[in-house]
């Protein structure tokens, strides 16, 4: 609606123009994570009494992955270079494997916490286990999540659960070009251009 607002078009065009920057945006994902990487999982979908832990109720669960570099920025400092989001169904380790196999390289060492599915979904990868301690054990992941949800309450306020892995897309294609804000604009229009015509029906379809 701001869109259609500011540059005076019809409501429809701003949100069939703005599905196809985040369908351009999926690209960021064909590039896999390597060397350490930490794995979590987090609901989308605001508060729900009862639903604690893993417990999701009528939200979505999403599998985050950053890639770290331990030595980033000096003694005890880990620096986050990229990151991904994929959307899963349950925490088993089928679907948690799915996600790793999506976002990380094969060769990468996987950092995740004790829960049980997890040595199952990494397989053969090198993994490395942490207690969760309340999340302090991996601080990194955890402060990108918690971006993450400021973003979506903070810009978009929600978003429709059937087009979350777009908003995750956009997020995450976002941050993973940070350090390269001058050719963000031609990147995406480049996708855009390349990308196969894509119907209104499509871009909207709940």
């Amino acid at each position: 609606m701001e869109i259609s607002r500011q540059y005076g078009i019809h409501q429809e065009n701003a949100w069939y123009f703005k599905r196809k920057v985040q369908e351009a945006m999926q690209s960021q994902r064909k590039s896999k994570l390597s060397g350490a990487v930490q794995v979590d999982e987090t609901v989308i979908g605001g508060f729900e009494p009862g639903a604690v832990g893993r417990s999701k109720g009528k939200r979505k669960s999403v599998q985050i992955a950053v890639e770290v570099d331990p030595m980033g920025e000096g003694a005890g400092k880990v620096k986050i270079l990229n990151a991904h989001a994929v959307i899963i169904d349950d925490y088993s380790s089928k679907e948690l494997s799915s996600g790793i196999e999506q976002m990380i390289d094969e060769n990468a060492a996987v950092i995740t916490d004790e829960w049980k599915a997890y040595p199952n979904a990494v397989g053969e990868r090198f993994h490395i286990t942490t207690p969760s301690d309340k999340g302090n054990s991996m601080p990194e992941i955890h402060r990108l999540i918690f971006n993450l949800k400021n973003w979506i309450r903070g810009t978009h306020h929600k978003v429709s659960g059937h087009h979350l892995q777009s908003y995750l897309d956009e997020y995450f294609y976002k941050f993973n070009k940070r350090n390269q804000l001058h050719s963000l604009p031609k990147g995406i229009l480049r996708s855009m251009v390349k990308h196969p015509w894509w119907p209104y029906k499509m871009a909207v379809a709940v």
